[in-house]
């Protein structure tokens, strides 16, 4: 992935996950050979093993630690982030044979670094500004709800305590999410993590359907690399799926490395 493969940041890039805070409700377990990290809420998504270092002979051991962990915290299912470092080499088959499939939601995602502005020209009647209300996180979750279809259930659960879950997200230090206006109606959104290495991480986000194709995301991104720069960061850093790769290359972002991911199934437990 040539040179920015060596870059500073392509090693904050490639594990992303250990770099990240640990919420206030999340939990965090560093080790010798990595870092175990829950993010404070329920699925694989933010529950991950990560900056993995082992001796070949300790693959099962940490295999059996990571599971006892997590599953102590109510949280069987995890997933491991396999980037380009680990180690040992053959990690992956050693997942394997322990029982661990890839990802059957994300197998791959791709570390990206930006070191330079993103070329985002203006668009008419979008507006991009950080999220500063438990009101405008409903409407963050809104934009959430039309992406997933969620149902009436799955609504009723998203929506409950929403002024508890803007206090908590608002206390993160370094945290702040970034909602996209257009037309004078909340559309889309991401979120800037301000990393201690000196970066500043994207993290989620979703557009609206009907507003896909107006240039949100990247104003998104503008908006974040703005705020990183002010902070004193070097630049961005993201661990990019297969969809947004691609838009993230052609404003300037750098592959530096495959992440596959390995999951542990709660089906699958031993």
């Amino acid at each position: 992935m040539g040179g920015m493969a060596h870059h500073p940041l392509a090693a904050v890039a490639e594990d992303l996950v250990a770099s990240l805070p640990t919420p206030a409700d999340g939990h965090r377990l560093d080790r010798p050979w990595g870092v175990l990290r829950h993010a404070g809420r329920h699925g694989r998504d933010f529950c991950n093993v990560a900056r993995v270092r082992l001796d070949p002979h300790d693959v099962e051991d940490a295999v059996a630690e990571a599971r006892e962990w997590f599953g102590g915290l109510g949280q069987p299912e995890h997933a491991w982030w396999v980037g380009p470092s680990a180690q040992p080499g053959d990690l992956e088959a050693r997942l394997r044979a322990a029982g661990l499939v890839p990802d059957p939601v994300q197998p791959t995602s791709t570390a990206m670094v930006l070191t330079s502005p993103p070329d985002v020209p203006d668009r008419p009647g979008l507006e991009v500004r950080a999220l500063g209300s438990a009101d405008e996180l409903r409407s963050m979750l809104e934009i959430d709800a039309a992406v997933w279809g969620l149902t009436a259930e799955d609504r009723a659960h998203v929506f409950r305590d929403v002024d508890e879950h803007w206090e908590r997200i608002s206390s993160q230090p370094g945290r702040t999410t970034y909602l996209a206006w257009l037309d004078g109606e909340p559309a889309a959104y991401g979120s800037l993590v301000l990393l201690p290495e000196g970066a500043g991480a994207l993290l989620g986000g979703s557009t609206r359907p009907e507003a896909r194709g107006r240039g949100l995301y990247q104003a998104l991104v503008r908006a974040r690399w703005e705020a990183a720069h002010e902070a004193g960061m070097k630049g961005l850093v993201v661990q990019a799926s297969d969809m947004s790769r691609p838009v993230l290359q052609r404003l300037g972002f750098r592959p530096t490395g495959l992440i596959r991911l390995w999951a542990h199934l709660e089906r699958r437990s031993r």
